[in-house]
């Protein structure tokens, strides 16, 4: 990620540098379309259209341990950040898209992707 300067967005404080755990990525176990899109009332803005994706983080990536010091919410800003890589990546056929992290209701410990792709936003949670 270093070399795509993707900065993962952890929440304030930052985790520790030695930290007990580790951060892994496997494959979202699903992916779904929440808000407006999917259940049709959504409508177009000045930026255009909106959809709402929420992705879901595969059980095996978290510990027992995990609801304690932050350890969730760097987990999922770590999650995001090799989202963002993988989009970011030319392979996706999306390396021009704009990419950037954002938070959810203006909380640092949900931190959000919107993507921006000419024509509208998407938003992964």
């Amino acid at each position: 990620m270093k070399k795509k300067s993707i900065v993962i967005p952890f929440p304030s404080p930052a985790p520790a540098s030695d930290i007990q755990y580790t951060f892994g990525y496997s494959a979202p176990s699903a992916m779904h379309l929440v808000g407006s899109f999917p259940l049709k009332t959504v409508s177009k803005s000045r930026d255009g259209w909106s959809v709402d994706v929420a992705v879901e983080m595969p059980e095996e990536l978290f510990q027992e341990k995990d609801h304690m010091n932050y350890r969730y919410f760097y987990k999922r800003a770590y999650y995001l950040a090799v989202l963002a890589s993988a989009i970011q990546d030319k392979k996706s056929g999306m390396s021009t898209t704009k990419i950037e992290f954002s938070t959810l209701n203006g909380d640092q410990r949900k931190p959000i992707l919107v993507l921006s792709p000419s024509g509208g936003r998407i938003h992964f949670f």
